[in-house]
């Protein structure tokens, strides 16, 4: 999984989804993705506030071109690379409707997004046959 794929998800609302639906075994591997997912995208937030440090970026504006064009170059690169994860042993493909289901609200749907449905299904879910 790239990093970019963490940022993705995580921005599409993964880290509020929930798995009640899930027998033990298989919601324990649903607690850790979700906890490996996490804690890649808090490194990967100090990461993003060091080199904005390192580049001169000020969150509020008043920046030069030359160092947000540099930041933004070197950020896109750290988003391209592989998140180096330890994830669980994947979830039957069988149980992601179920999932997706729980996770439908008034606020909207988590999953409905084919960007966070295809992390999901690569990276937590077994290929159904």
């Amino acid at each position: 999984m790239k990093k970019k794929d963490i940022v993705t998800i995580v921005g599409r609302g993964f880290l509020s989804a929930t798995a009640h639906c899930l027998p033990a075994e298989q919601f324990y591997k649903w607690h850790r993705f979700r906890k490996c997912v996490s804690t890649a995208f808090q490194d990967l937030v100090a990461q993003e506030k060091d080199l904005m440090q390192e580049c001169n970026i000020d969150p509020r504006g008043n920046n030069k071109k030359k160092d947000e064009e540099r930041y933004n170059k070197v950020y896109a690169a750290i988003l391209d690379e592989e998140a180096r994860l330890e994830l669980p042993d994947k979830i039957p493909f069988e149980y992601y409707k179920l999932v997706y289901d729980e996770n439908r609200t008034d606020k909207g749907d988590v999953f409905a997004s084919f960007d966070i449905e295809d992390v999901m299904l690569e990276n937590l879910f077994t290929q159904p046959e």
